[in-house]
């Protein structure tokens, strides 16, 4: 028995596996395209639905270039009450050289149960790093001594 897979079949599947859960946390803030501060404290806060209340949630840091190539940063806190509705998380001074950032908060009973925030900006943090490059001075040309011949070439006589 020979198994196809259409690219619209595999394409649905993968969003299913990626896709947050829609009635899980929604995320109040941060706001779309917010600019948070870096090294100062900022309240995330959620609505708890009531089919999740009374469980534990992590929360995690992504970023990236673009709001599609985002990747995991760092868990920002574990063990979080979801009946809290808020977190008070203290921004890392030396985060901000993404150009965005996005929050996840996990069910922790399921990890498959899950809610992105809206896409924020980090800022005055660190930056971006770029490597500056400086040429090292050219050494001048090699010079070689004159060479001498021991004796005279033949076609000289």
């Amino acid at each position: 028995m020979k198994f196809t897979i259409s690219a619209a079949a595999l394409m649905a599947f993968v969003a299913k596996a990626l896709a947050q859960t829609a009635d899980f946390d929604p995320i109040y803030t941060p706001t779309q395209w917010q600019s948070i501060p870096a090294g100062q404290s900022f309240e995330i806060t959620w609505k708890t639905p009531a089919k999740y209340a009374g469980e534990k949630i992590t929360i995690s840091l992504i970023g990236g270039a673009t709001q599609n190539t985002q990747e995991p940063i760092k868990d920002i806190a574990t063990g979080v009450s979801n009946d809290a509705e808020a977190y008070s998380w203290a921004i890392d001074s030396t985060l901000g050289d993404k150009n965005v950032y996005g929050l996840v908060i996990k069910l922790e009973s399921n990890p498959e149960v899950f809610q992105y925030s809206n896409p924020f900006k980090i800022a005055g943090g660190a930056k971006p790093t770029t490597k500056a490059t400086t040429k090292a001075p050219r050494p001048p040309p090699l010079s070689l001594p004159p060479t001498r011949l021991l004796s005279p070439p033949p076609w000289s006589t």
